[in-house]
């Protein structure tokens, strides 16, 4: 899958079950960023990928990427995370594993998060 799709499917793997909420963000920011027909098919398939095949997309990302635009894209990510609420330690685990992939450093990540969930109202 591409790495936003990859990304999606491992924050919503976080999270005790993802709801309604949290899929549906998942489906809204993968379609926005490129993949417009993205649905809930299309999402339940990638949530049963091996996560062994979800990393070298993740890894392929993050070395297109300049560092705002990582920063940029693990926001989206956390804000799947934050659709059926605060982040669970679960989805922080995920933040910060997305982010490694990334090519990330984990003062970066917990700049992301705090920021993220500050303008969220959730922090």
């Amino acid at each position: 899958p591409s790495g936003l799709r990859a990304a999606a499917s491992v924050m919503l793997r976080a999270g005790e079950a993802p709801g309604p909420a949290a899929r549906h963000r998942a489906i809204r920011t993968v379609a926005a960023a490129g993949l417009p027909g993205y649905d809930q098919v299309m999402l339940n398939g990638d949530l049963t990928l091996p996560l062994g095949t979800i990393r070298p997309a993740l890894q392929e990302v993050g070395a297109q990427l300049a560092a705002p635009a990582r920063e940029w894209y693990l926001a989206d990510v956390i804000r799947i995370g934050m659709a059926d609420g605060s982040l669970t330690e679960g989805e922080r685990q995920a933040a910060l594993a997305i982010a490694a992939d990334l090519g990330m450093t984990q003062a970066q990540v917990a700049g992301v998060i705090a920021a993220t969930e500050q303008s969220a109202g959730h922090g």
